[in-house]
Order: C-alpha cells, then structure tokens, then sequence
C-alpha cells in the first residue's frame, strides 16, 4: 500500500493546545495508539530508509514494514507499507522478511512511542494533531513532540490552503523527517 504524508512540526505543547481549542468543533475521533520500533544499535533499517514496528491501534496489533520512497519538493513524504494483524512480532511475515533481506541485523527494540492521535473532519480538508510521548531506548531519552499530519492522495487547493494559513497562523514549520528519524537520527537539524 502506497501513503503520502504531509506534516508540520507543532514547536511546543502551548501551540498544540492552541490548535485543538481552535478545531474543537472538528474533532470526530481521538485514540491511543503505543508501537515499538525495532533495528540494530546502529539504527540499518532506518537508515536504509525502512522502518519496522509493532502497534497496538484499536485493540490490534499491527506489524508493520514502512520504507521511505520519496520525499517531492513540497515536502510531500512518500512511502510504501505492508502490514498485517499479529498478536506477536516474532511470528509476524514481517518479522520473517526483515531476517532474509537484512540477515546480519540483531533487531533490538529501539524505540516505543505512546501517541494521542486527534482525526479532524473539515469541510475542505482533513487533518491529525499528534501528541505523542517517546523513549529512546538507545539513548534512555525521554520527550514529547507534536505535528499535524494530513494523509493525502495529492494535494488540492483545500489542503493546501490549510496547510499555508496553519503555518502562517501558528508558525509552523513544514517536516522533512518522520517523527522516528526526528527522535532516532541524531545528525538531524533540530527544529
């Protein structure tokens, strides 16, 4: 399956609250989702653009492969994903195809984000405020960070229009990097 993303960082909590009070009236869903991600110490699947993680989302639990395609000029993320409802990682399909393409990897768990996901429905575009919590389980860091996703099949002039009014009104700034490499990769620009 074939997902493209557009996010901006929401810079501290006070802004992220600040959105939610203003969209209250277009909220329609919010939930609790916890995955765990898993590489090798030296982070090879994440750097080879590929992410491998387990989430519980709604009462599943969902194993998921995600590799990073593109990333186009508007900073539209584009990946490719293949999931699949499994109660264990290591029986997952996922688990068996990470070990035959990258047999050298000791897969470790390497990061657990626990996120408040908030889904929006407006009239012209929709959106999803992030708050989500994370461990660095290589580093034993501990934070927050917060964005707003729109998962799109292109951008149209609604979408668009949000995402520069947002910006502008909010000072935000458009991501180039998941939240994963924002938390992983430590030679990445901090925003």
């Amino acid at each position: 399956m074939q997902e493209q993303e557009y996010s901006l960082v929401v810079p501290q909590e006070k802004i992220y609250d600040q959105i939610y009070q203003d969209y209250l009236v277009f909220l329609k869903q919010a939930k609790i989702m916890v995955s765990e991600y898993y590489d090798s110490l030296d982070l090879t699947l994440l750097k080879s653009g590929i992410v491998f993680r387990f989430r519980i989302d709604d009462g599943k639990s969902i194993v998921q492969i995600k590799k990073k395609v593109d990333l186009t000029a508007d900073n539209l993320l584009i990946s490719e994903s293949k999931e699949e409802v499994q109660s264990s990682l290591a029986a997952s399909k996922g688990m068996q195809f990470i070990k035959k393409q990258y047999p050298q990897v000791d897969l470790q768990k390497v990061l657990t984000l626990r996120t408040l996901r908030q889904l929006y429905y407006c009239d012209d575009f929709d959106f999803i405020l992030d708050k989500t919590q994370y461990e660095n389980h290589l580093t034993g860091q501990q934070g927050t960070i917060y964005e707003i996703e729109m998962e799109i099949l292109n951008l149209n002039k609604g979408d668009i229009k949000f995402i520069q009014e947002l910006g502008q009104k909010y000072n935000l700034q458009k991501n180039q990097y998941t939240k994963i490499e924002r938390i992983l990769l430590t030679e990445l620009p901090k925003l």
